[in-house]
């Protein structure tokens, strides 16, 4: 067995905010991938909730990794915490006809 594992920058634009350079990932998976040889299997490991978009045409991603600590949405999350908390007040009926859809964390995209 060859493991190989390489670390990558976190990128804090702005307080709160919390990302990776996709390109960056994609690059150290390549060179870990390279450093190992012939492959029997691969184990990749993230943190789960990261959030990339890309760009179908030219397979850039559109921008950087969103990981689960970024808070770009913090106020969106809570509007939605009460809008959930008011649902509870409302009608069955009432309540589909207002439930949101989409991921909060992507709205920024």
């Amino acid at each position: 067995m060859s493991p190989a594992a390489i670390a990558y920058k976190q990128l804090t634009p702005h307080p709160g905010w919390v990302e990776h350079d996709p390109l960056e990932i994609l690059r150290n998976i390549r060179t870990c991938l390279n450093y190992c040889g012939v492959l029997d299997a691969i184990g990749l490991t993230h943190q789960g909730e990261s959030v990339v978009a890309w760009d179908v045409q030219s397979r850039l991603p559109l921008y950087s990794a969103i990981i689960w600590q970024d808070q770009h949405t913090e106020k969106t999350v809570r509007q939605l915490m009460l809008f959930i908390e008011s649902c509870y007040t409302m009608s069955l009926p009432e309540f589909h006809s207002r439930t949101p859809s989409g991921k909060p964390h992507c709205s920024f995209i």
